[in-house]
C-alpha cells in the first residue's frame, strides 16, 4: 500500500512538470520574461535556462511517468525528478526570500511565488526520492495510483493558488 501511495506521488509530481514543461514551451517568451524578472540568474543565463528548463521539465517527468507505469524499469530512472524539484524548491526559496511577490513561472507566469510553491516542489523532490527506494506499483493498484496521481497533481497544481 506505501508504495501505490509513494507512487502516486511520483507520478502526480511528474504530471506537473509535463504540464509547466508544455506551458513553458508554449509560452517561451513569457517564460523568459519571467526569468528576467525574478532577477536571479545572470543576464547571460536567461535565454538557456528558458530553453533547458521546459527540455529537462519533459524528460524528467516522462521518465518518471515510464518508470512508474512500466515496473521492469530500474527505480534510479526517478532520481532526475527528484533532482529538479530539490533544485526548484532552492531557487524559489531563495525568490520568496529576496525578492517577495516576484512571479513563480510555475504555471502561470503572473502568480507570485510563495512558500506554498516552495513546499509544493520540497514535498515532490521528497515523495519521488522515497518513490526510487520502494517496489513498483503491484498490478491490481496500479490504476487506482494512476487515478490517484492525476488528482493529486490537480490538487497541488491548484493549492498554491487558494488564499
Amino acid at each position: 500500500m506505501l508504495s501505490a501511495v509513494l507512487n502516486a506521488a511520483a507520478l502526480g509530481a511528474a504530471l506537473l512538470l509535463l504540464v509547466a514543461g508544455l506551458g513553458h514551451l508554449r509560452e517561451r517568451r513569457l517564460f523568459l520574461a519571467t526569468l528576467r524578472a525574478q532577477r536571479l540568474l545572470s543576464p547571460r543565463l536567461h535565454v538557456p535556462v528558458s530553453l533547458l528548463t521546459p527540455a529537462t521539465e519533459l524528460l524528467a517527468g516522462a521518465l518518471t511517468v515510464t518508470t512508474v507505469l512500466l515496473p521492469a524499469l530500474p527505480r534510479p530512472l526517478l532520481l532526475p525528478q527528484t533532482t529538479l524539484y530539490l533544485a526548484f524548491t532552492a531557487y524559489l526559496a531563495i525568490l520568496v526570500r529576496t525578492r517577495p511577490g516576484t512571479p513563480c513561472g510555475c504555471f502561470n507566469a503572473r502568480s507570485p511565488a510563495t512558500w506554498a510553491t516552495v513546499l509544493r516542489a520540497a514535498l515532490a523532490a521528497l515523495a519521488t526520492l522515497a518513490t526510487t527506494f520502494v517496489p513498483p506499483v503491484p498490478g491490481p493498484w496500479l490504476l487506482p495510483a494512476l487515478a490517484a496521481g492525476v488528482l493529486l497533481a490537480l490538487t497541488t497544481w491548484l493549492a498554491p493558488s487558494l488564499r
